[in-house]
């Protein structure tokens, strides 16, 4: 699938933006500017300090390579020698020569502390000094501008300094990035966009400070078979061995797309692998490209489990029984990464993925990790709280916390999502003051409960961004990784994890479209298919998150209830028309990157859902009927209506054989039907063989007072997209949202995030909905709300909502259950995140007439998507999304 070729691709581009890279402000353009970095006649300078950190040297070196690629001329690189102790301008012109006649101004890389060239710099230029005063210590912030005389001697040039390597490395990208280069030009296929020209934009800066959440990574998991098959295929070298060749080749690979994402954490493949044996030079690698390593949830101390307690270890997987083994063998893991940026995974689960024992037993984990910390600060020879661990609160273990097991405040607290998206766990005031932070473990794939899902993109941006917004306003920001199982399905949701934890303020629940644009455009260079993409890419996410493919059936959406089946085929219908066309639009250098990104998710959901939907179908019943052949023969056939109001699509037809049939439209002139009224109209169907058939329709008049707004009741239903109130009241500054694009239909509404906010029933931020209703259950109503699988994050404070009609008191409503014991997830779980939905049901007092229904928040973090009202026993119908949106007058 990942194609990689040295060949410079040159095609026609429609509406060239002035540049391609996603957020953030723009330092490049490909129209003249006074500052020119690469011109057809002279190309591009780059300068760096041969002391600069190894892996910078390797990013200048993609900055030239990819320059060359998308200029068509190859970039010089000046590496630069200057003392350490007082280097000079003499010693860098000696180096540089003359730059007075030239027309073109060069790129400086540096890294603060590091490159003497930046340290001269920074010595003689009163314009760069302060820039690079306010980024220094701090963490992977950079500067990346033009600066006037940065040098003596050099009139301008383009400057990229890091605080530290990889703020510098980050800048290198960005730059790349803007210049046209995408993070997945091999892991895609995305070509690269040629400018023969490349300007720097006065007063413009594209720096940036430290990042919102300092670790933020990946986990490659499950990888068995695909990646693992590939893997196999494209770097074993032809060569045989007990386990897959995840090397130093393939992790260069992800380590450079890592950098490119502006992210710097990473857990390896571990089924049937082992980092730091497999190759003994990946570890040495990652540093190199300035990575930091670490281990999964179930490997502690660095060292793959069990691949390598089975291939090293001696003895039980047992503290309490084989401490001495375990030591040793944890210890070697320790050494192992000692001289590499790694963050050591603490703790102890069985053998497998599984719990260490059925009960739970908090002293033994209680005794290992304080041995695990003896083993840091032997290693070390320093005290273990200035080493960097974490401890993965992962299903049991979670119960292990909420039993009353801690470590040390300097070691990070890893929240975990319930492996399908949504966070179990949020820091509470106290454990937001812990010095070793928190952060979040979130799932893209999973191998688990209650199915897995491997297949395809099933996940929405609207979904994880607020799940991740929450995260963020309550502190779990220390750490982010995302289980992406193969990573290939998963380019986009990868991409945008990490540029929202890059940069949380930049991207709100309302500029996801605006990010999907700008992918679409990085992604596949035109300014006018680029809105149409990132439409597409909503719009599959929206029906793959309804349902992942692998819990699809024959009879999940209704055949006979309110056209539901025959809606969603339409919806993929359009889906695939949409995304052909623009296959024909789009520059054939493309198309393998869009079949990969876009084209291809499209037709699979689409093939997918057909093959279930047809394999149950049956005949459909609502406002129309089908004519059709039980056998053989051919026939022709009339239908007539007896009143004049009842209005046919066809009245005749031809059915040739049992494959074919013909539908026909009901439809109702209600100009012609008196206000109040609910006449029976009757269709009589004749066949030319001198069968004969009728079929029934009754037109209920309803009618509401000409004064009355909101929603209206139609056979014994009101149906409610929430993000459609009649009234908005918000208490104490806060008040509901929409979510854009959130669930299974339009959107939902959430109160808006204000940490530790709670409110009694009736008293927290409301949202009114009147509704119309022409019958009753004896007086009452039932009301189902369809909200999000949301966990109870907070303990102590489970996601509620409150509920009331007209001026009944509010019912205190819970929609997730607690969790069961030794931290195992509710057993009404599985269900709720199959169908991504929750209903519950309250009934209230109310008879026929104008109504007000109240929908009181209780609690930060409760999302809800519709809300169904039935007024008559029996009406609602069995359907998966639930009934259409009432009319609203």
């Amino acid at each position: 699938m990942m194609r990689y070729s040295l060949s410079i691709l040159f095609f026609a581009l429609v509406s060239l933006p002035q540049s391609f890279a996603i957020g953030g402000p723009t330092c490049l353009s490909f129209t003249s500017t006074q500052y020119a970095i690469a011109t057809e006649s002279n190309p591009a300078t780059i300068w760096i300090d041969s002391s600069d950190w190894p892996g910078v040297h390797r990013a200048a070196l993609d900055l030239q390579n990819d320059l060359e690629k998308v200029t068509g001329k190859r970039p010089s690189i000046l590496n630069i020698t200057l003392s350490s102790n007082s280097p000079t301008i003499s010693d860098l012109n000696r180096q540089t020569g003359s730059r007075s006649s030239s027309s073109s101004i060069p790129i400086i890389i540096g890294t603060l502390g590091r490159s003497n060239l930046i340290n001269l710099a920074q010595q003689s230029s009163t314009n760069l000094k302060p820039k690079l005063t306010a980024i220094q210590g701090k963490w992977e912030a950079g500067v990346s501008e033009v600066i006037k005389n940065p040098i003596s001697g050099v009139t301008a040039a383009y400057v990229i300094v890091g605080a530290d390597k990889r703020g510098t490395i980050y800048g290198i990208y960005d730059f790349l990035e803007q210049a046209g280069v995408s993070p997945w030009y091999w892991w895609a296929d995305v070509p690269y966009k040629p400018h023969s020209k490349i300007y720097a934009l006065p007063n413009a800066s594209c720096s940036h400070g430290s990042p919102s959440v300092k670790y933020r990574g990946i986990f490659l998991n499950d990888e068995q078979p695909a990646l693992t098959d590939w893997v196999i295929e494209k770097f074993s070298n032809g060569t045989s061995a007990s386990r897959p060749p995840f090397n130093r080749f393939f992790y260069s690979k992800v380590f450079e797309l890592l950098l490119r994402l502006k992210a710097n954490y990473l857990w390896p493949t571990m089924w049937n692998s082992a980092f730091g044996v497999d190759d003994p030079l990946n570890q040495f690698t990652a540093d190199y490209y300035g990575i930091v390593m670490s281990t999964s949830h179930q490997e502690p101390m660095l060292r793959s489990s069990p691949v390598e307690w089975y291939q090293f270890g001696s003895g039980q997987w047992n503290w309490d029984h084989n401490r001495e083994n375990l030591t040793k063998f944890w210890t070697d893991g320790v050494k192992r990464g000692s001289p590499y940026e790694s963050v050591y995974t603490l703790g102890m689960r069985g053998t497998g993925d599984l719990p260490l024992d059925e009960s739970g037993n908090i002293d033994l984990l209680q005794r290992v990790v304080a041995g695990q910390r003896e083993i840091i600060t032997s290693v070390f020879n320093k005290n273990a709280s200035e080493v960097p661990q974490v401890w993965c609160l992962y299903k049991e273990v979670q119960g292990y916390y909420e039993r009353g097991m801690r470590v040390p405040d300097d070691v990070t607290l890893l929240w975990t999502d319930d492996n399908w998206g949504n966070i179990r766990r949020l820091p509470t005031a106290e454990e937001r003051s812990r010095s070793g932070g928190s952060g979040v473990y979130y799932h893209f794939d999973y191998v688990g409960d209650p199915r897995d899902y491997k297949w395809g993109n099933s996940h929405s941006l609207s979904k994880f961004h607020h799940q991740l917004e929450l995260a963020k306003n309550y502190g779990a920001d220390r750490i982010w990784i995302v289980n992406v199982g193969d990573l290939k399905p998963h380019e986009i949701s990868i991409d945008f994890f990490m540029t929202y934890a890059w940069n949380t303020t930049l991207w709100t629940k309302n500029d996801l479209d605006k990010y999907r644009k700008q992918w679409a455009l990085r992604e596949f260079g035109s300014d006018s298919l680029a809105s149409g993409i990132a439409d597409i890419v909503k719009r599959y996410s929206l029906l793959n998150i309804r349902a992942k493919p692998e819990l699809i059936n024959s009879t999940m959406y209704s055949l006979t209830s309110y056209r539901e089946a025959e809606g969603v085929m339409k919806e993929w219908d359009t889906l695939v028309a949409q995304s052909t066309e623009v296959t024909k639009k789009l520059s054939s250098d493309y198309y393998a990157a869009y079949f990969q990104l876009v084209h291809w998710p499209v037709i699979a959901g689409r093939t997918t859902q057909a093959m279930y939907i047809d394999a149950g179908y049956n005949q459909l019943q609502s406002r129309y009927f089908e004519v059709s052949a039980g056998g053989p023969q051919a026939f022709s056939w009339t239908a007539a209506a007896n009143v004049g109001w009842l209005r046919l699509s066809q009245t005749s037809g031809n059915i040739q054989d049992a494959s074919s049939g013909q539908r026909v439209s009901m439809s109702v002139d209600w100009s012609a039907v008196a206000a109040g009224s609910a006449p029976t109209g009757v269709v009589t169907l004749k066949a030319s063989s001198g069968q004969s058939t009728t079929v029934t329709l009754v037109a209920n008049r309803t009618t509401v007072p000409s004064e009355y707004h909101g929603f209206v009741e139609s056979e014994g239903l009101v149906s409610i997209q929430t993000e459609h109130y009649s009234r908005s009241t918000a208490v104490g500054g806060v008040s509901w949202e929409v979510l854009p694009d959130y669930g299974r239909n339009l959107s939902a509404v959430s109160p808006a995030i204000q940490v530790d906010s709670r409110w009694q029933a009736g008293a927290g931020p409301l949202l009114e909905y009147d509704f119309y209703s022409f019958n009753s259950k004896g007086g009452n109503i039932t009301v189902t709300v369809y909200s999000a699988p949301t966990m109870n994050t907070y303990p102590g404070h489970p996601i509620t909502y409150a509920i009331a009609v007209d001026g009944g008191a509010p019912i205190t409503v819970q929609p997730m259950p607690a969790d069961a014991t030794n931290g195992n997830l509710p057993a009404a779980w599985k269900g709720f995140v199959a169908e991504e939905i929750v209903r519950t049901v309250t009934t209230h007092a109310a008879n026929p007439g104008k109504h007000t229904l109240k929908l009181y928040a209780t609690e930060v973090g409760f999302v809800t998507e519709k809300i169904v009202i039935e007024t008559a026993a029996g009406a609602t119908q069995y359907s998966y999304l639930g009934p259409w949106e009432s009319v609203i007058v």
